[in-house]
């Protein structure tokens, strides 16, 4: 057996164990799930579903300036039908990595490099999301745990860390192409990774900073979106609602460890809000619709795409093909 299909089974049984673990520690039952969306505030969930597009027009925006340094030419309907595309792909294997997949769908730019990109828009949101991230943590363990001195200045030095290392990533593109390259020549020695580093090294500041800011902003949107979702529910103060949704969130990003990251988001959901008098229905309920209105519907709607793209580009080989063969007939 393959060591990618190995890991595939390992991550479906995690996936499968945590959400039975999850449901049957809490006793949460279908209908009583049912039950609380149902007399939930309505007015709120439509607040909340409200912000989605506006999620999605945001990542578009960010993918459609990064395929532009690969071509100028692209159109803003391609970049946004690969990406819903890619995130067919992505909701079906872990972290998400099907989401490389956006390059079968943009015959008009080389694979490897729209691979490239993919891994730098990725690489980018990531760094946003633990600029924020971090942050929330320590601002959350802070106020509901009271943690030691020596466990503040723990955590402090961790963040302060890897905030320099951002820095030094948005700062020095080139740098981090460079170390990347160097890696691959003593431990992987892939062309392909000298090609993605080569992507990373190009990029420019003005770019990246435009690719923060993006992502920052999606991450905020998140943000408030799951504070609705969970207010619909029970009533949550902004700013204590919020930063509990953002230690949630930055802590269901970092643990990529099941497909479509369920599981980990419940649970992630059920921890920070308990301390608000969240119940553990409502938490669970929060982070089902909130996976519904940002990874399952755009999903189904990328379906449409990844049909159409995929007969498209066929389309498009065959004609080569066909040409390539007149071409040798005559």
């Amino acid at each position: 057996m393959k060591l990618k299909n190995f890991s595939n089974i390992v991550r479906l049984i995690v996936t499968v164990l945590l959400v039975m673990f999850i449901y049957r520690f809490f006793n949460i039952q279908l209908d009583e799930l049912l039950r609380a969306i149902a007399s939930s505030d309505k007015t709120k969930l439509w607040a909340a579903f409200s912000l989605m597009p506006l999620i999605l027009i945001l990542q578009m925006t960010k993918w459609y300036q990064l395929l532009k340094i690969a071509d100028e030419n692209i159109r803003f309907s391609d970049a946004a039908s690969s990406l819903l595309a890619g995130m067919t792909l992505g909701i079906i294997t872990p972290a998400r990595l099907g989401e490389l997949g956006r390059a079968w769908f943009l015959k008009d730019v080389p694979q490897l490099k729209v691979v490239g990109l993919t891994l730098a828009d990725k690489f980018y949101s990531t760094l946003a999301y633990f600029i924020w991230g971090l942050l929330s943590l320590i601002v959350f363990f802070n106020l509901h745990y009271s943690p030691s001195l020596s466990a503040n200045m723990l955590m402090i030095a961790g963040s302060l860390f890897v905030y320099m290392l951002i820095a030094v990533s948005v700062m020095f593109p080139r740098k981090v192409g460079k170390t990347l390259i160097t890696l691959n020549k003593f431990l992987f020695r892939r062309e392909q990774i000298v090609d993605i580093s080569s992507t990373i090294s190009n990029l420019k500041r003005g770019k990246i900073f435009l690719l923060l800011g993006l992502a920052t902003s999606v991450w905020f949107l998140v943000v408030t979106e799951l504070w609705l979702l969970v207010n619909a529910f029970s009533d949550v103060g902004f700013l204590p609602g919020t930063l509990s949704a953002s230690s949630a969130h930055f802590t269901k990003t970092l643990l990529p460890l099941t497909f479509g990251e369920l599981g980990v988001r419940e649970a992630a959901t059920i921890y920070f809000f308990k301390n608000l008098g969240v119940s553990e229905v409502a938490s669970v309920a929060s982070a089902l619709l909130m996976f519904s209105m940002n990874v399952l519907l755009p999903s189904l709607v990328g379906t449409l795409f990844l049909k159409r793209l995929k007969i498209g580009r066929e389309i498009t080989n065959s004609a080569e093909s066909l040409t390539q063969v007149q071409k040798e007939e005559e």
